[in-house]
């Protein structure tokens, strides 16, 4: 397995706290709803939340053009972890396959997340527990 450096996470923590950091923004453009593509991924994984996204990455010294996809508190149920990859992986290909151009990520990497929220007097307080990323190459999709 492949180890991602913690500046490509920092990198995916930022773009999904931010709706458009310098020109990074790629949206993806579905042959289909955005209701029906959260559909698919939850018939493959059951997640609370997903959130799908294009960004311009740096990747060694070039640049690629991502699909980010963070679901969180993902219903593992009794799954190992080559289950839980092989699901990552279906969910990329779904998307992929989803797309009006199926040419327009070269990479998608899988961000899973589990997020817990205490009330608190001061507030809610958010947690985030069990980081799990993976990334696929378009071509092995």
């Amino acid at each position: 397995m492949k180890i991602i450096p913690w500046t490509v996470i920092l990198s995916l923590i930022i773009t999904f706290s931010c709706t458009n950091i310098s020109n990074t923004n790629y949206p993806p453009q579905f042959k289909v709803s955005n209701d029906s593509v959260y559909a698919t991924i939850n018939k493959i994984l059951k997640t609370d939340s997903i959130s799908i996204e294009g960004a311009r990455l740096p990747i060694d010294d070039t640049f690629d053009i991502c699909m980010l996809i963070r679901l969180v508190n993902v219903d593992m149920g009794a799954s190992n972890n080559d289950t839980s990859l092989a699901n990552q992986k279906k969910i990329a290909k779904t998307l992929k396959y989803q797309l009006k151009n199926i040419s327009q990520y070269q990479k998608y990497y899988i961000w899973i997340v589990k997020l817990d929220t205490t009330k608190s007097t001061i507030g809610t307080v958010f947690k985030n527990d069990g980081l799990s990323l993976h990334d696929f190459n378009s071509d092995d999709l």
